[in-house]
């Protein structure tokens, strides 16, 4: 099982992969840890770290409910993209969660971020469907 300080470092790389995301705001660790354990499949072992020349650079947390496997989270820090990281970080969460019995897993990712949908379809992803999101804002 990942450590207390493994889970604070892959929270922080995710918070910098998303910071130009307003869809994505990231609250503390431990709001943010408390909203993750609450979830169907929590598994810490599923929470993966990148490092590229021993610096966090980035992260996946997976889940593994009985029904299906789920990416929840992929994020590469902005300074450390183009290397391959999501691949790889891909990757081995597959194998992982074929380790632990699944034959298929999925994403949730914005069609219009065509790097996502670049890093998803690369490693053998295929879209099933897709959905609007409708939202009024009161000010």
């Amino acid at each position: 099982a990942q450590n207390e300080t493994d889970l604070r470092t892959i929270h922080s790389v995710l918070k910098e992969a998303f910071t130009d995301d307003p869809e994505h705001p990231h609250p503390d660790f431990d709001a943010f840890h408390h909203a993750q354990r609450r979830r169907e499949g929590y598994n810490p072992d599923l929470w993966l770290l990148a490092e590229l020349d021993s610096v966090p650079a980035g992260a996946l947390i997976a889940r593994d409910p009985v029904d299906r496997a789920w990416i929840a989270w992929l994020g590469v820090h902005p300074a450390h993209r183009r290397h391959g990281l999501g691949t790889q970080l891909l990757t081995t969460a597959f194998s992982l969660l074929r380790a632990r019995g699944h034959r298929t897993a999925g994403v949730d990712v914005d069609t219009h971020n065509t790097g996502a949908m670049q890093a998803y379809t690369s490693v053998g992803m295929t879209l099933l469907g897709t959905a609007d999101q409708w939202r009024r804002t009161y000010v």
